[in-house]
């Protein structure tokens, strides 16, 4: 879905990141949680629903504090979970036209 997102080709992407988060619901660790709500951010503001993407992104960086539980190596494939959330949001604020938040991610 993220190489959708990166292509500018959202489509069904915020369907099938809702479909992901309530799958995993309950199931993974909080970080992982954040990793998954910032991938629905990301759709949501490709989408052009930034209240949806707003609301995301507050729940993902909740989530990404977090540091109970030890996060899978799956979910850290990419590298450090905080740095892909931070990123990703910055990908969100950018799709979204607010550059100067968008900034302070990246």
């Amino acid at each position: 879905m993220r190489w959708a997102l990166d292509l500018g080709h959202p489509g069904s992407c915020p369907e099938l990141a809702e479909a992901a988060l309530h799958r995993a619901a309950g199931k993974v660790d909080r970080q992982t949680e954040a990793l998954l709500l910032v991938t629905c951010a990301r759709a949501y503001g490709a989408g052009g629903q930034p209240t949806k993407a707003a609301r995301a992104l507050l729940a993902a960086e909740d989530a990404v504090t977090d540091t109970r539980e030890d996060v899978p190596a799956y979910a850290a494939a990419s590298g450090p979970v905080a740095a892909t959330v931070a990123s990703h949001m910055g990908k969100t604020l950018t799709a979204m036209k607010d550059h100067t938040a968008a900034e302070r991610h990246y």
